[in-house]
């Protein structure tokens, strides 16, 4: 399952080890949770407000109305001319993947700068494959509700230091509203994030600097 990758990558990359019970319960919760989707397979679940809790969801929700995809991003963040990575996954509103793809670039400056990069790959892949309705979910709260406003046409209030780099990319991403029918941008927790997550952390061992997969998941992953 997932969470014996992210049990090796918890490792290999951070060098944190998983007891037996924490890795048991997480896949016990993953199993619960599939079987009361499969139970209810009609049933949709509207995008939840940015103001909810992260605690409240913890696993990736099915997308709707019917003719809408999600497409989760996340990046591996390095500062400076370290490489970072990017990881992308379009699913449909069973879960079930339709594309996925990672890639690496050179560092940003802030972790910010980075997810926006992340995501404007994101959107780049999900134009070039012909998806016009998408819900963009990432894990980084503050740009997406600076995206958020920037869709309604309010100012997104920053710091005092106003970074330039990252307010380019503020107003770069809502430009390429123009070639879908239309694209949400939307909050959701790490754990609701952890396969795209994977992806930018699998890039930056990856022989390849980019990559695009055309493959199937398990329908419940994130």
């Amino acid at each position: 399952t997932k969470w014996l990758w992210k049990c090796w990558n918890e490792l290999i990359f951070n060098s944190k080890v998983w007891s037996p019970g924490v890795l048991h319960s997480k896949i016990t919760d993953d199993l619960v949770e599939w079987h009361r989707f499969n139970q209810i397979p009609t049933t949709t679940t509207r995008c939840i407000s940015i103001s909810t809790p992260d605690a409240v969801i913890k696993f990736w929700q099915p997308s709707s109305p019917e003719d809408w995809v999600k497409c989760n991003y996340d990046v591996s963040h390095h500062l400076g001319r370290q490489e970072s990575g990017t990881g992308w996954i379009i699913q449909n509103k069973y879960g079930i993947v339709l594309d996925c793809g990672m890639g690496i670039f050179e560092g940003r400056s802030t972790i910010e700068e980075g997810e926006c990069t992340a995501l404007i790959w994101a959107i780049q892949a999900a134009y070039s494959l012909g998806y016009k309705k998408v819900i963009f979910e990432g894990d980084n709260i503050q740009v997406t509700r600076c995206l958020q406003a920037k869709l309604q046409k309010y100012r997104c209030l920053q710091a005092t230091n106003i970074n330039l780099r990252l307010e380019n990319y503020l107003m770069t991403i809502p430009v390429w509203k123009s070639h879908f029918h239309n694209i949400k941008f939307v909050y959701r927790s790490r754990s609701a994030n952890s396969c795209a997550d994977l992806l930018a952390i699998k890039s930056l061992t990856s022989n390849n600097a980019w990559s695009v997969f055309h493959t199937c998941l398990h329908p419940s992953s994130p």
